[in-house]
């Protein structure tokens, strides 16, 4: 029996009006990452820079951490900024960045 995975959330920045085949393949990407560095992604919450759209991203992201004991938040196409420094403190993850060229 194999022991279990920790878990993992991503973040992924991109323009709104992206087309939807690049928000899968980007997803899939991150996907891809959580499992090279030994993480089960549950979800990846997009961050298009609409402020609504971002805030309840982030407000997810931080939720799902926390109930879920998840250990590692992933970003893809975006650096740290001091709201999602701030959300990793709080729900004690850790920050790995997914390379923008990977993800897209």
């Amino acid at each position: 029996m194999s022991t279990p995975r920790r878990l993992a959330v991503g973040l992924l920045r991109g323009p709104a009006r992206q087309p939807a085949a690049s928000w899968i393949e980007a997803r899939v990407q991150v996907a891809l990452r959580a499992n090279d560095l030994g993480y089960a992604l549950i979800e990846t919450f997009e961050l298009t820079g609409l402020a609504a759209v971002d805030r309840v991203a982030l407000a997810l992201s931080e939720s799902w951490s926390r109930r879920l004991d998840v250990d590692c938040l992933l970003l893809a196409g975006m650096d740290p900024d001091d709201r999602i420094v701030a959300l990793a403190d709080r729900a004690r993850l850790r920050i790995h960045l997914v390379d923008a060229a990977d993800a897209r």
